[in-house]
């Protein structure tokens, strides 16, 4: 009798890691499909590529409040300069990398049941409407609060020179309090 559980303990642990390598196989290529269905890699390009329009235009903002005898050549040549560094960072993000980093974070998030359960809800028809639909909803969405933020920035700002300024009146050795 020993010896039989001896065996099939063995054979449990022997064979257990191949068992959850093909149930994590299928859960991966479950996960990627879903990825791929639900274009989560172009999602995240147009997010990229929505935040770098925002950012530059955040930056030439803030360089003419801050510099207001700037001329209009050194406003375009700031905005070229923004737009052109912000455009290549978002070209080269790797898309392909974001995805399969993705992978291990939807497995611990779901089951592969769920993951199955989302497949079948990107593939029918509201699905695919989500899916159309989720790109336009976060460029306008950025669109939406990029008052707030442009507001939330400048009170930064703000709030940055005047504790920069208090720094210049205290003497040396209180500002390292």
């Amino acid at each position: 009798m020993k010896p039989a559980i001896s065996l099939l303990t063995f054979l449990f642990i022997s064979l257990a890691p191949a068992f959850c390598q093909q149930i994590d196989a299928a859960t991966k290529e479950d996960v990627e499909q879903l990825l791929e269905i639900t274009g989560a890699g172009n999602d995240m390009q147009l997010a990229w590529a929505a935040a770098a329009q925002q950012a530059t235009s955040m930056v030439v903002e803030s360089y003419q409040r801050k510099n207001p005898n700037t001329t209009p050549q050194q406003i375009r040549t700031l905005a070229e300069t923004a737009s052109v560094s912000m455009q290549r960072m978002t070209k080269a993000f790797p898309i392909d990398e974001l995805d399969a980093a993705m992978v291990p974070v939807y497995e611990r998030h779901h089951t592969h049941s769920v993951i199955q359960a989302l497949l079948d809800f990107y593939k029918s028809p509201v699905g695919q409407k989500l899916v159309k639909e989720a790109p336009l909803i976060l460029v306008d969405s950025m669109q939406a609060v990029r008052p707030l933020m442009e507001k939330f920035t400048a009170q930064l700002e703000a709030q940055a020179e005047a504790e920069a300024q208090a720094a210049k009146q205290q003497p040396d050795g209180e500002r390292l309090k």
